[in-house]
């Protein structure tokens, strides 16, 4: 199991990423420590926006590649809209992607607490 997401950043900034533990890798963005992504060091990361399930960390890297060439525009509509995943990249067709929305409202209620 792998996830894909994306995050938006506290100057309003995206980040794409990939995980295999996306609770333990959002508190490693959040932390800031030496497993924190460049980017999101320099950007802090302020919410989880969407995110995806799929069978691989392989096909995850395939999507966030996918993801990382949109436009803004097209990534907000994506944002807007995550089960079109397939029709924003449709190089991903046939991959097994799952939009969580529970885990991202679990996200967001874990930032209301902090």
């Amino acid at each position: 199991m792998a996830f894909l997401y994306i995050i938006v950043c506290q100057d309003g900034t995206y980040y794409t990423g990939i995980a295999k533990d996306i609770e333990v890798r959002l508190r490693e963005h959040r932390e800031k420590g030496k497993a924190c992504a460049k980017y999101t060091r320099a950007h802090p990361i302020k919410a989880l926006l969407a995110l995806w399930q799929t069978d691989t960390l392989a096909n995850a890297a395939k999507g966030e590649y996918a993801i990382k060439k949109l436009s803004r525009k097209k990534k907000e509509a994506l944002i807007a809209d995550a089960e079109q995943l397939l029709s924003f990249c449709p190089g991903l067709t046939g991959l097994p992607f799952t939009v969580r929305r529970d885990m991202i409202l679990a996200d967001r209620e874990n930032w209301s607490e902090s």
